[in-house]
Order: structure tokens, then sequence, then C-alpha cells
């Protein structure tokens, strides 16, 4: 089950970032990149770096195409420098890896968040979640 979404290169070729001291991982599930590079570092050290490729769509004229949802067809490539980072634990950390969509929220920019989703979604909002979207709309 850890080893789902990733297969590991042995060449890293051109593409790495980090000079050839890194390892080459696809990864085919969405990852919260600030938040992945948290937890890599909580558990590896602060001298561990995280470089990661997003797929996209060819760009338009000057402008960068539109990012590609990752699956199997269309997955991230991520270089972890150094190259000598035990590639069981970078596994283990892929696989529990769960993206928090607030990661690196207040917690008043989560409740603005969550209460911008109930009016999207059409739903009722409490009268603490009422006061707090006015409150929203009258600082805009």
């Amino acid at each position: 089950m850890a080893d789902e979404g990733m297969t590991q290169d042995a060449g890293v070729g051109a593409l790495d970032p980090f000079g050839g001291n890194s390892q080459m991982v696809t990864w085919t599930s969405p990852i919260n990149l600030g938040q992945f590079q948290h937890e890599l570092r909580d558990a590896l050290g602060d001298a561990v770096q995280l470089a990661v490729y997003v797929p996209r769509e060819a760009p338009v004229g000057n402008l960068p195409g539109a990012e590609i949802p990752v699956d199997a067809d269309h997955p991230l490539t991520l270089f972890v420098s150094p190259s000598s980072v035990d590639p069981t634990q970078l596994r283990s950390l892929l696989a529990a890896h769960r993206p928090d969509p607030y990661y690196g929220a207040s917690a008043e920019e989560r409740l603005v968040i969550q209460v911008r989703q109930k009016v999207a979604a059409g739903q009722e909002l409490t009268p603490e979640e009422l006061t707090l979207a006015l409150k929203v709309l009258m600082r805009a």
C-alpha cells in the first residue's frame, strides 16, 4: 500500500535542481507542497530540501500552462536532497501525507474559507457564520 503512488527512477538526469545530489521520485497522488516540506523536515531534519515539478498543460504564448490534476498519467516529479535520504522513510512519509487544504491558514482564515464554501454550496449559515460573512464583505 505504501508504494502505490511512488515510482523511483534510477537516473536523475539533467532535471535535477540539486546537481545530482538528490533522489528523483514520481508520485501519483496530490500533495500540499508546503505541508509536505514541513513534514519532511520534521522527520528528516532541516538539511533536507525538496523541489517538485508539477504537471502542466502546454504554454500559451508567454503564459504558463494550467496545472493538470495529479494522477497516474500526470505524476508529480519530486527531487529530495541530499541523495542519502533513506528511500524507505521517504516512501513512508509520502504514503502517510494527507493534504490539508487549510495548511498555513490562521484560524480566522480557515473559518472564512469554510463560510465561503458553505455559501457557494447554498448551505445555511449559523448566526456566528453570518456575522463573519458580513464582516468579510465590509472589509472588501
